[in-house]
Parts: structure tokens; sequence; C-alpha cells
């Protein structure tokens, strides 16, 4: 399988991308609230995690979220 940039998944998809700390990538279907205490991305609704299909960007920071 092809990996692509969190942008091209979100813009794809229609959701959103985001990282945590650890370096877990997650797909989103609502917006996610970055709770930075945790160093995680959180939701009302579960998360898919992507980490397979993701090439993490140059320059990428993990407060970043992906539309």
């Amino acid at each position: 399988m092809r990996k692509r940039t969190p942008q091209e998944i979100a813009d794809f998809f229609g959701c959103y991308i985001a990282q945590d700390r650890d370096g877990s990538w997650y797909l989103y279907d609502e917006k996610p609230i970055e709770w930075s205490v945790y160093g995680t991305w959180s939701t009302e609704k579960a998360a898919i995690k992507i980490n397979e299909l993701v090439i993490t960007p140059e320059c990428h920071d993990w407060t970043r979220l992906y539309e």
C-alpha cells in the first residue's frame, strides 16, 4: 500500500488527521480537541489509528491538525 501525507488523506476522506506526541497517527470524523497535558487529541467519537498509511512531512509538529 502506498503511504500518503496527512493532508492528502484528510483531503481525500474529508476528515481530520492528527498525530499524538508519541508519534501515532489518527483519523477523526469530527474535529478533535488537543489535550497538550497528555500529548493526545480527543473527540467523543472513536478515532482510527492509521500509522501504516501516513508519511510524516518534513517540519511536522505533532500539534498540527490536518483538515
